[in-house]
């Protein structure tokens, strides 16, 4: 069996050990199977995979750019829909949340969804005074302006970002107050050494 050949049926590791030792028809036939050696590292520059992550990351702008036109006046419209379900849920794990006086996660992670639905709710609020009119004839009945469309799903991202985060925090600070509970506290054992606890 010629070298050309012995070269052909070794493996890639293999190949890359021997490149290790200084051979130079080593690294020829891993240059030839699509490695570079970078940083003392030989690594595999699949040009299909280079391209294979392109699509992917365009594929998720544009599902990013469908949900900003689609998506969100479509969560928001479901908001006003359903309004008097979103209240009631709202009322209902607000007053859990104040039982278990915040300290529990589930009921404060039921809370947050409570005040995400409320918050999307006057979200349309929002945009119908921003537009002039009412948000649900604008988007669903009348030819809505597209600018006007991208723009209101750009802010509604933003906004559930922060507004129902911000909302969930003061809100359950105000309850531990109220219902006594108190921060963490760092309290010092006979051995010395600190821990923290809830009171």
């Amino acid at each position: 069996m010629s070298k050309k050949n012995y070269y052909k049926d070794e493996l890639d590791e293999e190949l890359m050990e021997y490149s290790g030792f200084g051979d130079y028809e080593a690294e020829i036939e891993l240059e030839k199977r699509g490695y570079v050696k970078s940083k003392g590292y030989w690594v595999n520059d699949d040009s299909s995979t280079v391209i294979g992550m392109g699509i992917i990351k365009i594929a998720l702008v544009i599902a990013l750019l469908i949900f900003v036109f689609i998506g969100a006046h479509f969560i928001i419209g479901m908001s006003v829909v359903y309004q008097i379900y979103i209240y009631i849920g709202f009322v209902v794990t607000t007053v859990l949340m104040y039982l278990t006086r915040a300290k529990s996660k589930f009921f404060n992670f039921l809370f947050y969804l409570g005040c995400l639905a409320i918050a999307t709710r006057q979200f349309a609020n929002f945009m119908g005074h921003f537009i002039g009119e009412d948000y649900m004839t604008y988007v669903f009945i009348q030819d809505a302006d597209t600018d006007v469309l991208f723009k209101s799903g750009f802010y509604y991202i933003v906004y559930t970002l922060i507004v129902p985060y911000l909302m969930m925090k003061s809100i359950l600070t105000i309850v531990r107050e109220t219902r006594g509970v108190q921060k963490n506290k760092k309290v010092k054992k006979a051995n010395g050494i600190s821990k923290q606890t809830r009171f």
